[in-house]
């Protein structure tokens, strides 16, 4: 079967839209603060799936859920102690994994939690933001980043 009459188109827009209006919200005049917002949003993202994982009752779901979600927490803290640019980066790499792992999820795991809407959605969200942090790093404005 080809993977794309398996992708939920409806859940792509909506995703994409969302990410939009993040990434509108988000901004500030001040780098830092900006990166400040997207450290504690990539450290909110794993707590869906705990929800998921309780809603349906699956303990064993939850635990698993728990311990990889807390790789993504780590390191968004990893993204928040270092400093501008490397703490970008990490950032960066925090939400495309994340992404990554969204889309994966249902191969990965036999039995999921999450709504089958939940890889294009949540995935291109985390994708989006991280090739978008790394878009700001990479512009001329973040050349005046404070170190």
């Amino acid at each position: 079967m080809n993977i794309l009459t398996q992708i939920n188109g409806f859940a792509l827009l909506a995703g994409l839209l969302v990410s939009a209006f993040i990434i509108v919200s988000l901004r500030s005049k001040h780098l830092k603060v900006t990166f400040r917002n997207y450290v504690i949003l990539l450290a909110t993202f794993p707590v869906y799936y705990w929800w998921f994982s309780i809603y349906d009752g699956n303990v064993s779901a939850l635990l698993r859920e728990v311990a990889i979600g807390l790789l993504f927490i780590v390191i968004a803290w990893l993204a928040y102690r270092l400093k501008l640019p490397v703490s970008a980066l990490v950032l960066s790499f925090g939400f495309v994994a994340h992404g990554v792992y969204d889309f994966l999820h249902f191969a990965l795991f036999e039995m999921t939690v999450a709504p089958t809407w939940w890889p294009e959605f949540c995935g291109i969200i985390d994708i989006l933001l991280g090739l978008y942090i790394l878009k700001i790093l990479l512009t001329s404005k973040a050349q005046k980043l404070e170190t």
